[in-house]
């Protein structure tokens, strides 16, 4: 037989179901400081996201996705200082290759929008919004760096939290 109280509200049921749950709490608050881990993680990833949103305003998508490629530059640094990575020889023949490319790519696109050549690159206000844009992604493409070595020690060697979980 079942008895449905009609004094039961859904907030005292759910409150019975906590009480009757035999949860220990020690594991409940270490799970939770594990999870802190993630953290840093979802910051550098709005950091990344709204730099890359102001980053566009100053320069074009594709300018921006040249630049972005040296990302690759700033991942084999942090690897390098923070996990105490080696970097191959092949590794930094394909870094180099890739920055040379972006530099020459740069280059041939600015001049260009230099309409004056004896007016200074800083004077020209297309040439301005460029350079700002360009800063603007060597910052981010720092963040981007340090956030996908975070995320290759965090996966690595945190090993208290399941793989799935580490995926949110």
């Amino acid at each position: 037989k079942m008895s449905i109280s009609m004094n039961a509200s859904p907030m005292n049921r759910m409150m019975d179901k906590v009480n009757k749950c035999s949860c220990n709490w020690s594991a409940i608050r270490h799970r939770l400081k594990l999870y802190c881990y993630l953290a840093p993680n979802a910051l550098l990833v709005l950091i990344n996201d709204i730099l890359a949103l102001y980053t566009l305003s100053f320069v074009s998508v594709a300018t921006y996705a040249v630049f972005m490629q040296v990302t690759i530059l700033f991942i084999v640094i942090v690897r390098y200082f923070c996990l105490n990575k080696v970097i191959r020889k092949s590794q930094l023949l394909s870094v180099c290759i890739s920055v040379m490319g972006m530099v020459v790519f740069e280059l041939v696109e600015l001049e260009p929008k230099i309409t004056d050549p004896s007016r200074s690159v800083m004077k020209d206000e297309d040439a301005k919004g460029d350079m700002i844009g360009i800063g603007l992604c060597m910052v981010r493409g720092v963040f981007k760096a340090c956030d996908l070595v975070y995320v290759e020690w965090f996966i690595h060697h945190l090993n208290e939290i399941p793989f799935y979980e580490k995926q949110a």
